[in-house]
This record gives structure tokens, sequence and C-alpha cells, in this order.
């Protein structure tokens, strides 16, 4: 029998039947580390501090060989107008060979860039690309940790009303039965016990209902944490959400964000592109070796000459049609496209943020009103279990009293709802903005 358990405890595990519980930063921390979008940004990162390397390479010295080994393939020949015989000169040909020629060299250049102004910007060019890169990494990981933390609200919110139906539901069960007990007597009319029958089949319905909500907020976590088993959470309240008024803090659009720092390269990219019209200067070095001869001369086969070289180069760009110039105007003119952009931005932000806070005060206005109507609901409640101990009131009035406050409790649910989902809608609207 125990190795049967342990073998479904085995197969369980393998299957991912099993749930995992998640608080809401470990719901995050999970989101954020399977999603490959996120991954994607964060490799591409990568490319800045590559590219920085490469640049900080260039400015290496630059060693080449370069080597030559030639060879003649006819043979080298002079042809006489004569030849000797037995007779001495005779008339005809004599072909005298004089061998192959080949030339053989090989040659060590070395070059070292001694002064380049432009490589100071064109460091600090990666490192504002790095930035751009990371910031964009920042607005993903905010964005894809909000959706997150939404889907883990609506989870929390889908078991709150789960609880509260499941109360009101025994609520109407026992109101049921009370009506259903008076009614006997003669107390109440079948009418009463009618209604008193339909509210509690609307309630259990309503409970059914509630329960499927409760599923989907989790099947929609497990898709935003990029899980394929069931989650379920760490048991808390509503509470925990509790969020700073907006109307207190200072939200600044991404979009502006990312554009401040492409102005930024915008002016960069004007230096450099400044530097480009100033000198460069660079050190260089040669050695080189080369023999040269013919294989009828035997003697000199062997020999190499050498000579060797250092000297200073300086390049001065003279005139170029302009060329630099323009492109300096472009950059400039796309630095003002840049800085009207954030401006726009900004300003739709405001616009935006402004009619979602009204959104929200209101929201929050009605949930304190909500509140306060709970309050006195558990007044009256807790006022007539009193008398109701006391033989003062009836069951069936300490019933309506509960009833009532179960439903306010379920109003200030959804007022609760309500106003997370204004202040959700706030804070994406500075991410896409």
């Amino acid at each position: 029998m125990k190795d049967f358990y342990l073998l479904f405890i085995a197969l369980s595990l393998a299957t991912g039947s099993f749930s995992q519980e998640y608080s809401l930063e470990q719901a995050i921390a999970e989101g954020l580390k399977n999603n490959m979008e996120l991954k994607v940004l964060e490799s591409e990162a990568g490319l800045a501090d590559i590219d920085l390397s490469i640049l900080r390479t260039e400015q290496l010295p630059r060693i080449t060989f370069n080597g030559d080994i030639r060879a003649n393939l006819l043979l080298q020949k002079s042809v006489l107008p004569f030849q000797f015989g037995p007779n001495g000169v005779e008339d005809g040909e004599t072909i005298i060979p004089f061998g192959r020629n080949f030339n053989n060299y090989f040659s060590l250049d070395v070059e070292q860039t001694i002064w380049n102004p432009g490589f100071k910007f064109k460091k600090i060019r990666y490192a504002n690309q790095n930035l751009l890169k990371l910031a964009e990494i920042d607005i993903a990981r905010q964005s894809m940790a909000n959706e997150i933390r939404d889907k883990y609200f609506d989870v929390v919110y889908a078991r709150s009303r789960v609880d509260a139906q499941e109360e009101l539901t025994n609520i109407r069960k026992e109101w049921f039965e009370t009506i259903g007990n008076l009614a006997n007597i003669g107390s109440r009319k079948e009418s009463e016990l009618l209604k008193a029958e339909y509210d509690l089949k609307k309630s259990k319905f309503q409970l059914d209902k509630e329960n499927g909500s409760l599923q989907n907020a989790k099947n929609a976590l497990a898709k935003a944490m990029k899980v394929s088993n069931e989650v379920n959470i760490v048991p808390g309240s509503l509470d925990e959400f509790t969020m700073m008024d907006p109307e207190k803090s200072e939200l600044q659009s991404s979009k502006a964000t990312l554009e401040k720092l492409k102005y930024e390269d915008l002016a960069n990219d004007v230096l450099i592109q400044r530097q480009e019209a100033m000198p460069k200067i660079s050190a260089y070095g040669n050695y080189t070796a080369f023999q040269q001869n013919n294989t009828f001369n035997p003697f000199t086969r062997d020999t190499w000459f050498p000579y060797s070289f250092i000297g200073v180069r300086l390049s001065v760009p003279l005139y170029d049609g302009r060329l630099n110039q323009r492109k300096m105007e472009r950059l400039r003119q796309e630095m003002v496209i840049s800085d009207l952009k954030q401006s726009q931005y900004d300003d739709e932000l405001k616009e935006d943020i402004a009619g979602l806070r009204d959104i929200y005060l209101l929201t929050k206005q009605e949930l304190d009103q909500i509140e306060e109507l709970l309050q006195l609901s558990q007044k009256i409640y807790n006022q007539d279990k009193i008398e109701y101990d006391k033989g003062r009131v009836s069951y069936e009035s300490l019933l309506s009293s509960k009833l009532n406050l179960e439903q306010h409790y379920l109003d200030k649910l959804s007022a609760i709802e309500r106003l997370y989902q204004a202040k959700s809608n706030i804070d994406q609207a500075a991410l896409e903005r």
C-alpha cells in the first residue's frame, strides 16, 4: 500500500497535477523568469557591450603580414645566330638557357592610432544605446509585472467573492428554511416561500458562476506567468492591494523617457559627426625583405635584401562637398523633432491621467460610502443579535440583517475591484504613453 502511494505521488509530480502556491512577489518573479520576450530584450542589451568592446579593439595596434612567392614557369633562354660544329663556327642557331626568374618577398606592417578625437564620443554613443535598451527592458518588465499583478488581483478578488457568495447562500438557505417553517404554521404566505426558494436557487447559481470566474482567473494568472500547471495563491485579502493615491504620485511618460534618451544620443551623434572634420594621427612602421634572381645564378639565390621604415601619418579632411555639415544639420533637426515628441508625450499623458484620476477619485468616494453603509449594517446586525438573544426580535429579522450585511460586503468587493482597475488604468497609461 505504501508503494502505491509513493507511485501515485511520483506520477502526480511527473504530470504536474500538483499546483504550487505563489505570493504576489513570487508570481511576478516566476512570470518574469519565464517570459521569452524579456529574455530577448536582455540578450539584445548585451550587444551594446559587445559593440563597445569592438570599438576599444579598433584602437589597438594593427599588425599585418604580407608575403609573395613568384616563379616564372617559362625557361629563360637566348638564341645566337650561329652554332659550333666539327669545323668550328657554322651557320645555324645556338640556344643558351638562363634558368627561371623568381621574385620573393615578405613584409610586416604595424599601425597604431595616436589621436582620434571621435573615439570618446563613440564610446558615449554605445553607453547611451545601452541605457536606452535598459530603459526599454525596465518598461517591459514593469508592464509584465503589472499584468501579472492584475491577474493575481483577479484571483484574490474572485476567491473573496466565492467566500462571500458561499456565506450568502448559506444565509439564503437558512432564510428559506425559516420561511418554510413559518409557512407551515400559517404565518407566511406561499408566495413568500416561493420567493425565498427563488432567492436561494439564484444564490446557488451565482455561486457556481463565481467558482467558474475563480477558475478562469487562475488560468489567466498561469498564462501570464507562462506556467503550464494550475497555480494557487497564498491566502490573503484584498487589503494587501491597498494602493497609493495616484493624486499624490508622480507619473512619467514611458515614451517621453525613451525619447529623452534618444535626444541625448542624437546630441552625442552631432559631436561625433563634428569630429569627422578633425585631423587624425597614426604611427606606422614596416619591415620588408625580398629576393630577386634567376635559377641560373646559384650564388645569389639565397640572398635576401631587407629594409624597414617608420613614420607618422596625418589625415586632414579638406573638402567633402559640405557632406559632413549636411549630416550635422540633419541630426540637429532630429533633435528638434525629438524634443517636440517629449513635450507631446508628456501632454498626452497629463490629459489621459486627468480623466483617469477623476474616475479613480469618484470610485474611491463610492467605496468610502459603501464602507459607511457596511459599518452601519454591521452595527444593525450586532444590535439585532443582542435583541434576538433577549427574545425581542425574531430569527427572521436577524437573518434579514445578516443578508443585508452580506450584500453590502459584496458591494464593497465590487467597489474595490473598480477602484483597483481605475488605478491599474493609470499605471498602464503611463507605460503606454
